[in-house]
């Protein structure tokens, strides 16, 4: 998939009658047909190891009423991207006791929104599934990861299950 740029072509003009760059808030143009088709914000922290398969089915509980259809997905590696240290590629081979941990996917009905939860990570994705769904813009997208984390958050103190330490951070944008 091509990696986001910062050049606009012809049919990616933003829409003039659209354009917030006039807001103190956000500076950003605003195209009428963006050419995303994917966002995702997430925090990777300090492994859970507490968080059971169990436990992120009663997490699910937590998120049912709006994300009611449930996937397994294997867990994402953890990463820490490092700044200004360069270094070969690394491969790694990770040998251990007992099943991994699921990576959990709380979807929305139209599947165009989901959570994905892990031992050592969270995030909140849109997602475009059809032609019909349109980019619901990034202040959304943050409002909805702030609330879904939130919860996140609560339900780990609640439980028991250890202290949320965030170790990187990321948005990630997929353009078509």
């Amino acid at each position: 998939m091509p990696i986001v740029q910062n050049t606009w072509s012809d049919d990616l003009e933003p829409d003039v009658a659209k354009t917030s760059m006039n807001s103190p808030r956000s500076p950003l143009p605003d195209f009428a047909n963006p050419p995303v088709i994917e966002v995702a914000l997430s925090v990777q922290f300090n492994s859970l190891t507490e968080l059971q398969a169990p436990q992120l089915g009663l997490l699910w509980h937590e998120f049912r009423p709006c994300f009611p259809r449930a996937e397994q997905q294997p867990p994402l590696d953890s990463v820490t991207e490092k700044f200004g240290v360069r270094g070969p590629g690394k491969v790694s081979v990770t040998f251990g006791m007992g099943i991994p941990v699921p990576r959990c996917w709380f979807l929305n009905e139209a599947g165009t929104e989901l959570i994905q939860v892990q031992q050592d990570r969270f995030a909140h994705n849109w997602r475009k599934v059809g032609e019909e769904d349109s980019y619901p813009r990034y202040e959304y997208i943050r409002e909805t990861f702030k609330t879904v984390l939130e919860t996140f958050h609560q339900f780990l103190a609640r439980e028991r299950f250890g202290e949320l330490i965030p170790n990187q951070c990321e948005v990630t944008y997929v353009k078509m």
